[in-house]
């Protein structure tokens, strides 16, 4: 029986839970707040659309870690304003990871680059099994910004994203794509400067975007259906020549975590401001 656990129960717990329910790919979803209130109110509240938007998803609140033992994926999804929400928030995830060993761990929030660094270090999580989303909404808005340039789909528009977002996000410009043609060669010099100009403004991604991208996520862990490219934070472990840094790369994900890390051919330039990028992680 697939199960998903949801731990914190804000406005990204409740997106992701309304929408992993009603996709019905998960037979059981666990809120698991010490808000006990906050966990039980929004479970109900997802309950009671049932009767508008028919699902058999089962939804449960809870305030103690160990009903995510059972699950397949476990998802973090606090925003960490502060050193001490990050440092509760890593006792959380080693908590976790030893109450179940074999889940796929997502850390959904924009705020989380530190904690997959840090969770990589100190929780005894494999890299492979720690995943930061997020990126991933900002990598579907720019293809939705560039799809309004062109007027067309954003599925015709391919792209990598790396980096630090938002002051170092890289994107290999020269290998972009619209319809399967360079995107440089269909947009002019001035469109082609705004567009480059707007894409740090879309950081950080609202919580249904990120909400949608972690629900693909979580159904490719379940299915075993592989995804490709997929913008994630992960922790580096001799890719791009780096170690110990986790930044923002394109990754291929199935029910193991994610199994590959893609390296996009880069120019010069572009490897100068990976680099630079990947000082800040």
């Amino acid at each position: 029986m697939s199960e998903i656990a949801i731990v914190g129960v804000n406005s990204l717990g409740g997106a992701l839970a309304h929408k992993i329910a009603t996709r019905g790919r998960f037979a059981r979803i666990s809120l698991i707040d010490t808000g006990e209130d906050i966990a039980a109110g929004t479970a109900l509240d997802i309950q009671q659309t049932a009767a508008i938007e028919p699902f058999q998803t089962t939804i449960t609140s809870h305030i103690d870690l160990r009903y995510a033992a059972q699950a397949d994926v476990v998802v973090l999804t606090q925003d960490l304003l502060s050193k001490e929400n990050e440092n509760s928030a890593i006792k959380i995830l080693s908590e976790l990871a030893r109450i179940n060993r074999q889940a796929v761990f997502l850390c959904a929030s924009h705020t989380h680059r530190n904690i997959i660094h840090r969770g990589a270090l100190e929780s005894g999580i494999a890299r492979e099994r720690l995943i930061g989303p997020a990126p991933a909404a900002l990598k579907s808005a720019l293809q939705a910004l560039i799809a309004l340039e062109l007027n067309t789909s954003p599925s015709e528009i391919s792209l990598a994203v790396l980096g630090t977002p938002p002051e170092h996000i890289v994107i290999p410009w020269d290998s972009a794509t619209a319809g399967g043609f360079a995107l440089k060669h269909q947009l002019s010099l001035n469109d082609f400067s705004r567009l480059k100009s707007r894409t740090k403004l879309l950081w950080p991604p609202g919580p249904y975007a990120i909400a949608s991208v972690t629900t693909r996520i979580c159904e490719s862990v379940v299915s075993g259906t592989p995804l490709k490219r997929v913008a994630c934070f992960v922790e580096l472990n001799g890719e791009f020549g780096v170690n110990g840094a986790t930044t923002v790369v394109p990754i291929n994900i199935d029910r193991t975590g994610f199994t590959h890390i893609v390296e996009p051919i880069l120019t010069q330039q572009e490897r100068t401001q990976l680099g630079t990028a990947l000082s800040f992680s």
